[in-house]
């Protein structure tokens, strides 16, 4: 199974587009950017949100892609501090794996 999982990593490093999570601190979301070709054919799979502090924190979303191969999440109910990002999907019989960490800013007064 731990080779499955490196066999997953791999993939994504061997990708011509990177994967890649952004936090966008002023409108409070994350931006999931995976290759447009993965989108286009039909990627299934999960984000998962991961926070080291306190797992009861923890989230799971659905992969819904957008045609360009990106997915918004919005981050308001998350709380500040560090979170680990996991997606996972499927292409075809592929797996894929990506792992990144973002830090939630604290919201800033109106």
């Amino acid at each position: 199974r731990f080779q499955e999982q490196i066999n997953r990593r791999e993939r994504v490093q061997a990708l011509a587009e990177p994967a890649r999570v952004a936090y966008d601190a002023t409108q409070r979301r994350l931006t999931l950017a995976l290759p447009a070709a993965h989108a286009a054919a039909h990627a299934t799979g999960e984000i998962q949100l991961y926070r080291p502090s306190s797992s009861g924190l923890d989230r799971r979303v659905p992969l819904q892609l957008d045609a360009q191969g990106q997915q918004t999440v919005d981050a308001a109910a998350l709380h500040q501090g560090l979170w680990r990002v996991r997606v996972t999907w499927r292409v075809g019989d592929e797996d894929f794996a990506f792992d990144d960490t973002v830090v939630i800013a604290p919201a800033k007064p109106s």
